[in-house]
């Protein structure tokens, strides 16, 4: 039993991202396919190793561990190129579809075992989640399975490394989160990155957050795929059905 005026130091959370992440947290990132989960998720990784703002927000410089298993550190490297934006590649560390062929989580804390550091924080980014394979299968609908499989591994793994993680994934028909609610109920914090029906270019993240409650931003996609925070009368949708018009 413990006083509220016990703190225990060695495990005090720190920010990550402002408004966003905190440090030891487990967060999503969802969207439907093609939205731009992946260019966001670099655009952060970006910013964690630069120590540049993220949206307009604060954050604390880390070392990230990027982990694709869609395509190659190639594909990373064009992006971002495509988005004018050079990490600091002494902070940036990459799995990718040549180092590991199936994603198992127990190949990946291996790598994870290397990148600890003692006084910068580790954000490891996952994308996507379908693609890790765990030691015992599970239903990705099953609320228990998620739980004892799921996230009892990835808690355990920022835990023990001190890490932070950030995974993508996508929603279903409903704009919910594709699976079982439990994805939901048992992260930190999850973002839903959303574009407008008239324009692709304008976007919204919703973010729900444990620690850090409820926030929403209006999002323009700009010419290199970056995004940046809109004032909400910005009235983009007018440029936008405009220009179609004039076309």
């Amino acid at each position: 039993m413990k006083q509220i005026n016990e703190l225990n130091k060695s495990i005090k959370k720190d920010i990550i991202v402002e408004n966003l992440m905190i440090s030891n947290g487990v967060y999503l990132l969802v969207s439907h396919p093609k939205v731009g989960k992946s260019m966001f998720a670099q655009q952060l990784a970006f910013s964690l190793t630069t120590g540049e703002d993220f949206l307009g927000f604060k954050v604390n410089p880390s070392h990230v561990l990027y982990i694709t298993t869609e395509g190659d550190i190639n594909q990373l490297n064009d992006r971002f190129k495509l988005m004018k934006l050079k990490p600091n590649v002494n902070k940036l560390h990459i799995i990718d579809i040549d180092d590991i062929p199936d994603f198992y989580i127990r190949d990946i804390e291996r790598d994870i075992h290397e990148l600890t550091f003692d006084k910068e924080p580790l954000v490891i980014i996952i994308d996507m989640f379908k693609d890790i394979k765990f030691d015992t299968s599970y239903d990705l609908n099953n609320y228990q399975e998620i739980n004892d499989v799921v996230f009892k591994k990835l808690k355990e793994l920022c835990r023990k490394y001190n890490a932070t993680l950030l995974v993508t994934h996508h929603l279903n028909k409903r704009d919910e989160t594709m699976g079982s609610v439990g994805l939901n109920a048992d992260v930190s914090g999850i973002m839903k990155l959303k574009e407008s029906k008239n324009n692709y270019n304008k976007l919204t993240l919703d973010y729900k957050g444990r620690d850090l409650g409820r926030l929403e931003l209006n999002l323009k996609r700009n010419e290199n795929q970056t995004f940046s925070v809109i004032d909400e009368n910005t009235d983009d949708e007018t440029d936008y059905n405009l220009l179609l018009f004039i076309k």
